[in-house]
């Protein structure tokens, strides 16, 4: 090979081609001078859209109309987390409470007929409780049955567990065992 026949590289950067737009640089020099944080808010601007009374007089843009429906879906959600673990059938009750009232937050003043965030997020908190709380039973009464069966060491640990609740319960003052069947 020959060094000699090849042209030299230049490596140097290339030379830039991109002129700025005058136009796009004065249009964003102007929004800099023109924006004031402190200038009144200006709905017409903002929306196109403004209200006027029988005489003329402008009148205020409406206020956003308050979905209580979703506010209350969302606060059902989050008592359904913190029942999830006292009593989960209570908590199945309330997460399917939350996503009714999240659908019914859709329907009922509400103009747009849109979800709001807030009737979004019970959706998804009830959904996970429900999936949780679900699987949880089926882990339950599905799987215990079976390891108690086949396995020795489970039985003799749930056995053991068993007997611990039945003498807790013949110690408490009144009816004893009579209450409790075994599960």
């Amino acid at each position: 090979m020959d060094f000699e026949d090849k042209e030299p590289v230049d490596k140097s950067p290339a030379p830039s081609t991109f002129e700025p737009d005058s136009e796009a640089d004065d249009t964003a020099q102007n929004r800099e001078q023109d924006y004031n944080p402190y200038q009144e808010y200006n709905y017409e601007r903002a929306h196109g859209k403004v209200w006027y009374d029988e005489k003329g007089h402008q009148l205020p843009p409406p206020r956003p109309i308050p979905n209580n429906l979703a506010v209350a879906s969302l606060f059902v959600s989050l008592a359904s987390i913190a029942l999830c673990c006292c009593n989960p059938l209570l908590s199945v009750a309330a997460s399917i409470m939350a996503i009714a009232l999240a659908v019914c937050s859709r329907f009922f003043n509400n103009p747009e007929r849109r979800f709001y965030g807030r009737a979004v997020a019970a959706i998804v908190i009830s959904s996970v409780v429900l999936v949780m709380v679900i699987g949880s039973i089926l882990v339950t009464y599905a799987l215990v049955p079976y390891l108690r069966e086949n396995y020795p060491e489970f039985r003799e640990y749930y056995d053991s567990i068993y007997r611990s609740l039945q003498q807790q319960l013949e110690q408490l003052p009144g009816e004893g065992t009579s209450s409790f069947n075994g599960i």
